[in-house]
């Protein structure tokens, strides 16, 4: 059966195909005579630009096909060159293959990340978000970026974006992960740690809502803002009063020698202990028993965290 004339391949095409078989056996290309171990030692660079060289005159014919192909091709020669990446993501986009622009976005932001160059890799993570919003994945790699350059509120900020994307969505589960990770990055932001407790009540997650609400009450001892205390603890009796309702917690005045429910000096809560202050402001907030209240409300943490 007779056939058409052999396809011509062009010579930079004829010395990539000597690379490949040298690194297998070192065959000479029959068109050019050079052995694959000849071109990958000293015609390397010759062969990268001469593809280059390729690419650039596929653009100017608007061959963004042509020119993604040998991009790509270049890319493989040289795998750490995140310009040759950023060039794929560019073409990508021409051909809106929005995909494809964004894995190489994050190629090269990869690569500048790994070099320590992060602030390059922040504004690689941020094109790549601009082309793929729903690309939620990104925001974690933008936020270990600005972590690891020190940018904390940043990093939040990131994080924080796509957990409220997700809850537009309706994606209350894949949310929360990212309210967990907002306050795992500052245990001290209260106003993050509240906003996981409601999202977690509100999922009807009620034990580990209460952990989180005693978590935040514990921060609040540690500030001295006690009059914050009480509203959190009726919250917590709203959701589990079969737990704690014996506490008592309440923002009313105390009176001298009033029930408190201040712990005694083992730490362990005692609803028959009595005020020793005449006037306490709040309940259970008594200053010479700040130490105690902080395992107090540990020890609720870890109640609702292992029994519910």
């Amino acid at each position: 059966m007779p056939t058409g004339p052999p396809v011509r391949q062009p010579r930079s095409e004829a010395l990539l195909t000597g690379c490949q078989a040298g690194s297998s056996g070192g065959r000479k290309d029959v068109r050019t005579g050079i052995s694959g171990r000849e071109i990958l030692r000293d015609d390397a660079e010759r062969v990268r630009d001469k593809l280059l060289r390729m690419a650039l005159d596929d653009i100017r014919r608007a061959d963004y096909r042509g020119a993604l192909r040998r991009y790509k091709r270049l890319t493989g020669l040289d795998p750490d060159n995140p310009s040759l990446h950023l060039k794929v993501a560019e073409i990508s986009l021409r051909l809106d293959n929005k995909g494809g622009a964004v894995d190489a976005y994050l190629m090269a932001a990869a690569l500048f990340s790994r070099d320590a160059f992060d602030a390059k890799a922040i504004s690689l993570y941020k094109q790549a978000l601009v082309v793929d919003p729903s690309r939620y994945d990104i925001c974690d790699l933008l936020a270990a970026a600005h972590q690891r350059l020190g940018h904390i509120g940043d990093a939040m900020e990131s994080l924080q974006s796509a957990a409220k994307a997700l809850e537009r969505e309706g994606r209350s589960t894949e949310a929360l992960s990212y309210r967990k990770k907002i306050a795992k990055l500052d245990p001290a932001d209260t106003a993050s740690r509240l906003e996981l407790a409601r999202e977690l009540q509100r999922a009807g997650l009620q034990d580990d809502s209460v952990a989180e609400y005693a978590e935040v009450a514990i921060e609040f001892t540690r500030r001295g803002e006690l009059e914050r205390i009480p509203g959190i603890f009726q919250t917590i009796l709203q959701m589990k009063p079969q737990h704690i309702a014996q506490h008592q917690m309440t923002s009313a005045p105390l009176a001298e020698g009033a029930p408190c429910v201040a712990p005694d000096r083992s730490g362990t809560p005692s609803p028959g202990n009595t005020c020793p202050e005449a006037g306490a402001t709040e309940a259970c907030t008594c200053l010479g028993y700040m130490d105690s209240l902080e395992k107090l409300y540990r020890r609720v943490a870890q109640l609702h965290r292992e029994n519910g």
